[in-house]
């Protein structure tokens, strides 16, 4: 088998046309991207023993790993997909998909590695060391950050520094996306991650107007101080935070709908005031929400 990734010589952006019609760009050392900005029907045999982590954005269409008969994994319309691979030997199949997909190697995030923390890469690593083939960590819906980083990316192959200006901008993809992980429980005792869990289940449905931490304790079978010690043990954050987080990022989706006004989209997520929503989604994104419209 051979390496996805063209070798550790590389260290200049590169782009070609695959016999799929994909568009393939190595845009440094151990970070490749596949490019499809009009949908494609194409299939991609991965044959290659490199560990890597995917991460698949799909606008329409949708793509699936396939090995043999089986479905391994499948990425919809709308959806962002995390997964992790120690060895490829699959297909890669997309079907009118219109989208983009990161590959990086596991070589790349080593550089970030600290094995004396439990952060996101110290979570893809344990996967990529003790899952199957693939791995799919997980799906959620597409964000308007996303897509605008996205596309910084795509334009940043032009011009001199091609090859320093498209890691970087793959960098901050990488953050903003890989963030999500830190929000993923870690294991822990059962008691704490079922109280935090009822928890977290409410406030998904009822950020935009949350209950308070007394009504939420109360709901959840418990008292506020057990609460909120089993809220930060579990997701490594404070209620007011996964609420903030969950506030920002439905604010990125309703910002792609340009019928909403940015004081519209400041309310509906539970804000009354325009300039401190914005304040907020800055400090979060550090873009203000009229650059994403």
């Amino acid at each position: 088998m051979e390496s996805f990734f063209f070798g550790a010589d590389l260290a200049r952006c590169r782009e070609s046309v695959l016999a799929s019609g994909l568009h393939r760009v190595d845009v440094s050392n151990g970070l490749v991207y596949l490019d499809t900005p009009s949908p494609v029907r194409a299939m991609l045999p991965m044959h290659y023993y490199d560990r890597m982590v995917m991460l698949v954005f799909v606008r329409s269409g949708s793509v699936r790993w396939v090995q043999g008969d089986q479905e391994l994994s499948r990425i919809g319309a709308g959806q962002i997909g995390l997964l992790t691979s120690r060895r490829q030997d699959w297909e890669i199949r997309f079907e009118a998909m219109e989208g983009f997909c990161l590959f990086v190697a596991d070589f790349f995030l080593k550089r970030y590695l600290n094995p004396s923390e439990e952060g996101a890469i110290e979570r893809l690593y344990g996967w990529m060391e003790s899952q199957g083939t693939l791995h799919a960590v997980g799906v959620e819906p597409l964000d308007a950050l996303s897509l605008y980083l996205i596309d910084k990316i795509t334009g940043s192959t032009e011009g001199s520094m091609r090859s320093l200006r498209g890691e970087h901008r793959v960098v901050e993809l990488m953050l903003h996306r890989l963030g999500r992980l830190e929000l993923l429980p870690t294991e822990q005792a059962t008691e704490l991650s079922e109280i935090a869990d009822r928890a977290r289940k409410i406030l998904e449905r009822e950020f935009a107007d949350p209950p308070t931490i007394e009504t939420l304790a109360h709901r959840c079978a418990t008292n506020a101080s057990k609460l909120k010690k089993a809220f930060k043990h579990t997701y490594k954050t404070t209620i007011y935070g996964y609420i903030q987080h969950l506030r920002m990022e439905e604010a990125n989706i309703l910002l792609r709908q340009e019928r909403l006004s940015i004081g519209e989209v400041a309310r509906r997520v539970g804000y009354r005031h325009q300039g401190h929503f914005s304040r907020l989604f800055h400090a979060a994104y550090g873009i203000y929400p009229r650059e994403l419209k």
